[in-house]
């Protein structure tokens, strides 16, 4: 297995937060954690700090989706208004294009910036 110092190093270097398991198998092969979970309190980030996911539930989802393209049970190349017919937009989109995040549907913090700028 590579050395993952260098990754490591770039957390430190940047001061990034948060921490990294790495697994194989369900085995444990690395884990770090850098940085504060609360900056004002100076508590540091440790294996055991809650915190959010971010984005990484978008690849899970689109995992599930070509589980279910590939066992016939939906169609990634078929509009979305075969699935979602309600959608002012469905016939224009596809679920490939929702995949790629290629849709054209704005991303909701955009919607929100919108509001908060007025």
């Amino acid at each position: 297995m590579r050395d993952l110092n260098g990754y490591q190093a770039i957390n430190e270097k940047y001061h990034l937060n948060g921490a990294t398991i790495l697994v194989d198998a369900n085995r444990l092969l690395s884990y770090w954690q850098n940085g504060m979970a609360d900056f004002a309190k100076q508590v540091p980030f440790t294996l055991n700090t809650t915190s959010g996911l971010g984005s990484l539930s978008k690849q899970f989802t689109a995992d599930s989706v070509l589980l279910l393209n590939a066992a016939g049970a939906l169609n990634i190349d078929a509009p979305l208004s075969d699935y979602l017919p309600e959608y002012r937009y469905a016939t224009q989109i596809t679920l490939r294009q929702m995949l790629h995040m290629a849709s054209g549907i704005p991303d909701y913090t955009e919607l929100l910036l919108v509001d908060y700028a007025k």
